[in-house]
């Protein structure tokens, strides 16, 4: 399990582009063709991070950010399974990239930290 995904190349790989538009346009997202990981690209930051099947990510965020585990990824959507939970959450591509284009586990578990002594 990877805690921090790391930044990739995606030339000459088979697979999907997929370019978000409105609110989500500085986000894209690469799906090679065997499904086995997802690349979130940044264009704001032109950086990419992969992400595989097993993988840790932010699975959604209120007040504190929660973490799961990827557990699929299909053409569409990114499945993951909450740490604290039994139902599975089914993402968009767009909601993943802009849950995840900058995903630091170790920043983010600082900062829950900090609010939990606030909350």
């Amino acid at each position: 399990m990877q805690m921090t995904p790391q930044a990739v190349s995606i030339d000459n790989i088979p697979g999907t582009f997929i370019k978000h538009e409105g609110f989500y346009s500085r986000y894209y997202t690469f799906v090679p063709k065997s499904h086995k990981f997802v690349v979130v690209f940044d264009a704001d930051k032109n950086e990419g991070r992969k992400f595989s099947v097993g993988d840790t990510c932010e699975e959604s965020s209120d007040n504190l950010t929660y973490f799961g585990t990827i557990v699929a990824i299909t053409e569409k959507n990114v499945v993951v399974q909450p740490k604290y939970s039994t139902k599975k959450t089914r993402m968009k591509h767009y909601s993943f990239a802009m849950l995840n284009s900058d995903f630091d586990f170790a920043a983010i578990r600082q900062r829950n930290n900090r609010l939990r002594q606030i909350i």
